[in-house]
């Protein structure tokens, strides 16, 4: 059963939400079917300007998204989104060997290398979850 979150944007209490973002099909899928195991509702884009648009017109607890994409690339998308929201969750893959890890900690952003352990993903997803989680409860509290 997917997991209930209050939004204090929407109001009523909505299952956990993914946006996906990857431009290659079976990565996708695969990204989709994970998060889907995992109970949450998944929604998909295969580039950065479709993510955007999703992300504006939805609520999402958390953002998987590659890092290399033609167009908007992960990281111009991740720092719209975490303008947009600073408390959603970002995970950022990518097979590139860029040392990536300490530009993306400057954003609150997680990174995994591909091809990706899913029991890595599984765990990056749920404790970023659950950070943007408290987060949002402390931001209500105040």
């Amino acid at each position: 059963m997917p997991e209930e979150r209050v939004d204090e944007r929407r109001g009523p209490s909505l299952p956990t939400r993914v946006l996906i973002v990857e431009n290659e099909a079976s990565a996708r899928d695969t990204l989709r079917q994970v998060a889907e195991l995992e109970g949450h509702t998944a929604d998909v884009a295969a580039h950065g300007g479709e993510a955007l648009a999703r992300f504006q017109a939805g609520v999402y607890d958390a953002v998987i998204t590659d890092f290399l994409m033609p167009g908007i690339t992960g990281l111009e998308l991740a720092r719209i989104i975490r303008r947009l929201d600073p408390v959603v969750a970002i995970i950022m893959v990518s097979g590139s060997t860029l040392p990536l890890e300490q530009v993306l900690e400057e954003y609150g952003i997680q990174f995994l290398h591909k091809p990706l352990d899913l029991a890595q993903l599984r765990e990056a997803l749920a404790r970023g979850i659950s950070r943007a989680r408290a987060a949002r409860r402390k931001d209500v509290g105040k």
